[in-house]
């Protein structure tokens, strides 16, 4: 398990498991802050009071990391697994190959007869 979950972390950024792996991160953080219960401390940045009896400055911190995560959740969440299946079908339908250098050509030309 932890093998899987250690190549999941090293897959390449510009890859659909590198993107679907950086949304599922995204994604944990703001299911773990909402399973805190930090969805009621984004009142005070609306000026409402938390009716915890925690202090203003970390309600008001608790408050914030929540609605950042929130809109990390609603903007770059989607877009990454939008571009995940983008990627996949695009490297499905034309598969990479290796490039060949500039001013090169790939293949070498048949030898002159004679």
């Amino acid at each position: 398990m932890k093998d899987r979950l250690r190549a999941l972390a090293k897959a390449p950024f510009f890859s659909p498991l590198g993107f679907l792996t950086r949304a599922a991160g995204l994604a944990a953080l703001y299911g773990i802050a909402h399973l805190c219960g930090w969805r009621d401390y984004a009142t005070v940045l609306a000026g409402g009071a938390p009716t915890s009896a925690v202090s203003p400055r970390l309600a008001s911190f608790l408050g914030l990391v929540y609605v950042l995560l929130y809109f990390v959740w609603l903007i770059p969440v989607p877009i990454l697994v939008l571009a995940s299946g983008l990627l996949w079908g695009v490297e499905r339908i034309a598969p990479t190959s290796a490039p060949s250098s500039p001013g090169r050509p790939s293949e070498t030309p048949p030898a002159p007869a004679g």
